[in-house]
């Protein structure tokens, strides 16, 4: 019965080899829709709320530029953070907020009630200039403008980040104002930064 059973196989094996050869045969192209069509699920990009534990993982990869103490204060403060995946790999992340956390040492800022912040933005170096962070940002700051019902949201940005600001304008944010702040990573010294500004109705219009 077994040797009947596995001569059965044998044979539908065979039909399938002979099948598939004549597919290509067929339809030289057959072979590459099937390969493109992989490779589109393997690229598949999420936009999705980035749970903590993952974070404190995150935390320990310098790559990222998360220091721990800043993701343990998010979350006491009810921080969300939003990140772009490209094949489970987190390439993108934005914090944001509607509460008071520390930005630099022992600077604290209190945020309005009806503000939002964004505290922390940044981008793997290879997925930089291709997109992910303005997709990232639209969909970051309209689900929490819908969820914390706030009027504005607000960024301070690093003069020197020009991809960053660049972003930011395109999605309707404006300049309100310039300030030198102290910088204590490497290198050393005190650095402008500019604080953008946008009103909920802004960001309506721009997805609409």
């Amino acid at each position: 019965m077994n040797f009947v059973y596995l001569k059965f196989l044998s044979f539908c094996q065979k039909i399938l080899k002979t099948s598939i050869l004549l597919l290509f045969a067929l339809d030289p192209t057959a072979l590459m829709d099937i390969e493109e069509q992989s490779d589109s699920k393997s690229q598949q990009k999420i936009l999705r709320v980035v749970d903590f534990n993952e974070l404190k993982i995150l935390a320990h990869n310098p790559e990222y530029d998360m220091p721990l103490w800043f993701v343990e204060e998010s979350q006491i403060k009810n921080v969300q953070c939003y990140g772009s995946f490209k094949n489970s790999q987190l390439c993108s992340y934005l914090f944001i907020s509607q509460s008071a956390i520390r930005v630099s040492g022992n600077i604290a800022t209190q945020i309005p009630a009806n503000h939002l912040y964004c505290l922390k933005v940044f981008t793997l170096p290879e997925w930089r200039k291709k997109g992910l962070f303005r997709e990232l940002l639209s969909f970051s700051v309209n689900q929490e403008l819908a969820r914390q019902k706030a009027e504005k949201v607000f960024v301070y940005i690093y003069a020197e980040n020009q991809g960053s600001i660049q972003a930011f304008r395109d999605f309707g944010f404006k300049l309100r104002g310039v300030s030198s702040i102290f910088r204590s990573k490497f290198p050393v010294n005190f650095i402008n930064t500019y604080l953008f500004r946008m009103n909920a109705a802004s960001s309506n219009q721009l997805i609409s």
